[in-house]
């Protein structure tokens, strides 16, 4: 009994050294994918910081956007404003153009019949009656 026992002691033995074996192989290579696993994981929480850092630089940029777009509409509505008004006062300075025209007209008329009377008045003018 001796030797069978020495026999199955070494195919036990064999048999437990190749289960370590295994056992070794398998817990390396899931070491190194656990590896793998870490880095894709901390590959992707820099993407992630990276990402939320932009967002934040773009959420800042359109803020910034938004004030100068309303303060640009601002200037807008007063550059509006004053064009509006100016074109009033054009309106009304060619209007007082107008008139002041017509009323120079007329005034030139009214000088030019004191100046040169017309003919039937001198006729009566000079001729003395009895």
């Amino acid at each position: 009994m001796d030797r069978n026992f020495v026999k199955n002691f070494g195919f036990i033995a064999l048999l437990g050294c190749i289960v370590v074996g295994v056992l070794v192989v398998v817990l390396v290579h899931y070491k190194h994918e656990a590896t793998k696993i870490v880095k894709t994981l901390e590959a992707e929480r820099y993407n992630r910081l990276v990402a939320e850092e932009k967002v934040v630089t773009s959420v800042s940029k359109i803020k910034q956007l938004e004030s100068d777009l309303k303060s640009n509409e601002e200037k807008f509505a007063k550059i509006q404003s004053v064009l509006k008004e100016q074109k009033s006062f054009n309106q009304d300075l060619e209007n007082q153009f107008e008139r002041l025209s017509r009323a120079k007209t007329a005034l030139e008329e009214q000088l030019k019949t004191v100046i040169n009377p017309p003919v039937t008045e001198q006729v009566n003018q000079t001729v003395p009656s009895n």
